[in-house]
């Protein structure tokens, strides 16, 4: 989202749109449909992250094909966005180091039987961490209040220029 950090890190408080890739390892699937919960086990959905767009099609897809939701590519090849994105925020008072627990749901029809009405279902589950701080800067040249609203990750060196006022509240 825009009104995130851009650091490449999930932090309380942002918005992300998630890219899903899938490889087919079975027969021709069709009507695939993808299902995004962050909810943890039996004890229902993480209370710290709401999921704002959690369904996403996929169509169909052959044997040992993949698809992902939309990947755009800038002219170098690297990844910049995505069209279809699955959509979490994540609250502001997240604790750090919070693993949001996922469930990606993967339901699909077999192609190859018309006359099969069963719908499949293939059930992943992985985790990504939540940071609820920021990053002291390695060099502070102007003046820089700590606060508690904040948990201030050193990682590294930091070095204060010659008349810089840092100041730490409680």
């Amino acid at each position: 989202s825009d009104s995130n950090d851009g650091d490449g890190r999930i932090d309380a408080g942002e918005t992300i749109h998630l890219a899903v890739e899938l490889m087919n390892r079975w027969g021709m699937a069709e009507d695939i449909a993808v299902t995004l919960e962050a909810k943890a086990g039996v004890v229902g959905p993480d209370p710290y992250v709401t999921i704002d767009l959690g369904t996403v099609d996929y169509g169909d897809l052959g044997p040992f094909g993949t698809a992902d939701n939309g990947l755009t590519y800038d002219e170098d090849g690297v990844i910049v966005g995505v069209d279809r994105p699955f959509v979490f925020t994540v609250v502001e008072d997240c604790p750090n180091d919070h693993l949001i627990p996922f469930v990606l749901t993967i339901r699909y029809r077999n192609a190859l039987e018309p006359d099969d009405p069963t719908v499949y279902e293939q059930v992943d589950l992985f985790s990504y961490p939540v940071m609820r701080g920021r990053d002291l800067p390695s060099v502070i040249s102007e003046d820089l209040t700590l606060t508690s609203q904040d948990y201030w990750l050193v990682t590294g060196p930091t070095l204060i220029e010659p008349g810089t006022t840092v100041t730490v509240g409680p």
